[in-house]
């Protein structure tokens, strides 16, 4: 079976998502409802937790709903609400509020988020690993934006996800990881105590069209794979839907949630470059004549 999404090269892979992202900016509904839910659960992580960051950032923010909501709960932190894609980065700064801005927006790469290292106390990633290039690179480019201690919260698809859709169309989800595979990632990338979960949601769809739309939102068909046979699974769909058996075509999706800490200062991390090791300035000697 193919990839989920067509391997290209870097710069090409990442240009053809931002392009993809660019055109989700001009729709009503530039995220898709499971997103919101998905959001929803991974805030509930911060509940009842005595935390109170003063350095917020979003990534990945869409329309801003989740910045917003972050900002929320933590009315006198900094939020910033970053996405790679200009389009959505506008259509986030155009719901933040004229008057009083709630959240500041940049663009940037979540690999090499544009801020200053080990300087944010929350990283919010919402369904972010679902479009991740490489999980791992990710990680590391996150955790690199974390103070010592600063908690991550990061979401994404499992590989349970869609699968009779994908049967049809030939595709395989390699980067959607299941949670043995996340936590040993977050462990590797330096992330201290990950605790993950996974819950299987059950969309129904009454209409070929909708699905198609929404697979087309998630990027299925950025795969030539899976394009090829786009009709295959439209004419599936429109067959089960009109034979009377049943009402709705049913879709399962795998959600895996995830926290960890950044690693404390001193610790020894890891990078794509090898082992780290983290020394306070205080505890390096200066040589004297």
């Amino acid at each position: 079976m193919s990839k989920l999404v067509h391997i290209l090269e870097s710069s090409q892979q990442r240009a053809s998502w931002r392009e993809h992202f660019d055109g989700l900016a001009g729709q009503s509904a530039p995220t898709l409802p499971l997103m919101k839910v998905m959001g929803e659960r991974l805030l509930e992580r911060l509940d009842g937790l005595k935390f109170s960051p003063k350095r917020i950032l979003d990534v990945g923010c869409g329309s801003g709903d989740h910045a917003l909501e972050l900002r929320r709960r933590f009315p006198d932190a900094q939020v910033i609400a970053m996405d790679w894609s200009t389009a959505i980065a506008k259509k986030a700064a155009k719901n933040r509020s004229w008057w009083r801005p709630q959240y500041e927006v940049v663009v940037g790469d979540a690999t090499h988020p544009p801020i200053q290292p080990q300087s944010v106390d929350l990283v919010f990633a919402n369904f972010l690993m679902a479009y991740a290039e490489d999980v791992n690179e990710l990680l590391i480019g996150l955790r690199g934006a974390l103070k010592p201690g600063g908690l991550l919260l990061i979401s994404g698809l499992g590989p349970d996800t869609l699968v009779q859709e994908r049967q049809i169309l030939g595709v395989d989800p390699t980067r959607w990881l299941d949670v043995q595979r996340l936590g040993g990632m977050l462990t590797g990338a330096g992330f201290n105590e990950p605790v993950l979960d996974t819950d299987w949601m059950s969309l129904d769809y009454r209409d070929a069209h909708v699905l198609d739309s929404d697979l087309s939102h998630l990027g299925v068909w950025l795969e030539p794979e899976a394009t090829s046979h786009r009709q295959a699974l439209m004419d599936a769909v429109n067959q089960s839907l009109s034979a009377g058996t049943q009402q709705v075509w049913s879709t399962t999706w795998e959600c895996l949630y995830g926290s960890a800490f950044a690693p404390d200062e001193g610790q020894t991390m890891k990078s794509d470059e090898g082992t780290l090791a983290s020394i306070p300035i205080d505890q390096i000697g200066i040589r004297r004549r």
